[in-house]
């Protein structure tokens, strides 16, 4: 069965997470289903450069509304989305905008030596087929 992975770009100058509140994070890791927030959900980050990318693993996946539109234009529907606000470095700056992302239905291990994989680069889309390790 193929699978489609979509991956943080990790360059020298990406941001990263020093928290993430107000939601289950062992629920997102797991890929359970979870009950509409009332609030949005707060991820501290620690800048580097002007703007966060449009996707970051934060420790979950956050994505930006730019990002949530490509997903959804290209038919990703097992993807539940919580509004979420990113703080800035301990500062009052926050960025709106961006939702954490709940993938449901993860795939729990990938044997790699059966898989076939294409790259295509930093920043874009990896395709491969995978073959779980049972």
């Amino acid at each position: 069965m193929p699978y489609r992975l979509l991956r943080q770009d990790f360059r020298e100058e990406n941001w990263s997470a020093l928290y993430v509140e107000g939601i289950d994070l062992d629920a997102l890791r797991l890929g359970r289903p979870m009950a509409d927030l009332a609030a949005p959900v707060n991820v501290m980050l620690s800048a580097a450069g002007e703007e966060p990318s449009d996707f970051l693993e934060v420790p979950c996946i956050v994505v930006s509304n730019a990002m949530r539109g490509v997903l959804d234009r290209a038919g990703v529907d097992n993807i539940q989305y919580f509004k979420a606000e990113l703080r800035v470095d301990w500062s009052s700056r926050v960025l709106f905008g961006f939702w954490v992302g709940n993938v449901i239905g993860t795939v729990s291990c990938v044997d790699r030596l059966a898989s076939s994989f294409e790259s295509r680069g930093a920043g874009a889309l990896d395709r491969e087929e995978q073959h779980q390790d049972r």
